[in-house]
């Protein structure tokens, strides 16, 4: 994606506020906005509450024993790690 500059309005406008300590919305420059978490009551139905904004996923997986054929295709799973994921979202 193809980023587009800043006028020189907007630059000075940013710059003026980081100066400041503010931000648009008047929270301080670390002032952290609440957030929630809420698990549903349906498998993979997440809730994320991030100050005003809130999103809602639906998430599902399976997990099936390999066919022989196609196990050939695929190079061996590497030895666990551990047991934690991380997702990451960008807006």
């Amino acid at each position: 994606m193809k980023e587009t500059p800043l006028s020189r309005n907007e630059r000075e406008f940013v710059r003026d506020a980081l100066l400041a300590g503010a931000r648009v919305d008047g929270r301080g420059m670390f002032d952290y906005r609440k957030v929630a978490v809420s698990f549903g009551l349906a498998r993979g139905h997440v809730e994320v509450a991030v100050g005003g904004t809130k999103v809602l996923a639906q998430t599902s997986c399976e997990v099936r024993r390999c066919l022989p054929f196609s196990c050939r295709e695929l190079p061996p799973p590497p030895p666990p790690v551990s047991s934690h994921r991380l997702l990451s979202v960008v807006l």
